[in-house]
């Protein structure tokens, strides 16, 4: 039942994410943003990773080689890179 439930909420999550307009609220983003993709993500494309990192006026986009979902728990490189540019941005 757990995993059913787990799976549901996935779905319900990939249909919001497929559903909403997200580019008015991209244009009105005014903080440094990093925008974080891995090149073999089978679930969001890296298409739309640019896209976003397009309509986002301050936004840098960061593609990691074979870097598949869910990024931050499955690439050392991935979070490296995120931990850099809060660094940087902090100064």
């Amino acid at each position: 039942a757990r995993r059913v439930h787990y799976y549901a909420t996935e779905l319900q999550s990939m249909g919001a994410y497929i559903e909403a307009e997200v580019r008015s609220y991209a244009e009105r983003v005014t903080v440094p943003t990093l925008v974080i993709q891995g090149d073999k993500d089978q679930l969001v494309l890296l298409a739309w990773a640019e896209e976003l990192a397009q309509a986002i006026p301050s936004a840098q986009l960061a593609v990691i080689e074979g870097g598949s979902h869910s990024l931050m728990i499955r690439n050392g490189e991935a979070r490296r890179r995120v931990m850099d540019f809060m660094q940087r941005v902090d100064k």
